[in-house]
């Protein structure tokens, strides 16, 4: 099969490949390893791919995973679809009035994808439904992940279930599983503490906590 030129050569050696304005892959030889049948090939990780595909409208693309042969590990059925970086990454504009990305340190390893329903929510690499859509942000953290929606903040454990539903002003990792977490009040942001169970240690009453030390303490400034 003619090939027109070569998108790019990936890490892993295989070239992504263009004909007729179709994307495919190849192997390090050379050998036709997906045809070029797809609107767009974008790599996840080793062996994996996102495929997308132009809907009827010519505007709109249904994008989802295929591996280095070909096969669908995850249909094409999501209008938004983007490796998982640990937190929802951002346009912003440059000094020079380009927009580009927020500057973020990739991992090594991805382990989850973006999608997108009326705000972001998180698959796995074979399409099971992690965290669900609706979120403004997700950060992930040593101990689980951080959730942001209509501008309150709630938290997930790492196996994704919810130990608390977004109600806070911010929540912030201090160490140790527990969190900082802040309510909104006339007189300013107050701030508690919040353990890995979604229990409040100490009720959000507080002006200032720092970070915990290995002892499992923090400084702290109350209120008067």
């Amino acid at each position: 099969e003619d090939v027109d030129y070569i998108y790019e050569r990936n890490r892993y050696g295989i070239y992504i490949c263009v004909s007729g304005s179709k994307y495919g892959l190849l192997s390090p030889e050379g050998n036709i390893l997906v045809k070029a049948s797809y609107d767009k090939i974008r790599t996840i990780s080793e062996g994996l791919y996102i495929a997308s595909i132009l809907e009827e409208d010519r505007y709109n693309m249904k994008s989802g995973v295929i591996d280095v042969n070909g096969n669908v590990i995850i249909d094409l059925q999501y209008f938004y679809l983007e490796p998982f970086y640990g937190r929802v990454v951002h346009s912003c504009i440059s000094p020079d009035i380009k927009i580009k990305l927020e500057d973020i340190e990739i991992p090594e390893k991805i382990e989850h994808l973006l999608i997108y329903n009326y705000g972001f929510g998180i698959i796995d690499l074979k399409g099971n439904v992690c965290i669900q859509t609706g979120h403004n942000d997700i950060q992930k953290t040593e101990y689980g992940y951080i959730l942001k929606k209509d501008d309150k903040y709630g938290y997930a454990a790492l196996d994704y279930s919810i130990i608390c539903e977004p109600k806070y002003a911010s929540i912030e990792e201090v160490g140790n599983g527990f969190k900082k977490v802040s309510v909104s009040t006339v007189c300013g942001l107050k701030y508690g503490i919040m353990d890995q169970s979604g229990t409040e240690c100490l009720e959000p009453i507080y002006i200032s906590i720092g970070n915990m030390n290995e002892e499992g303490e923090a400084d702290i400034i109350a209120p008067g």
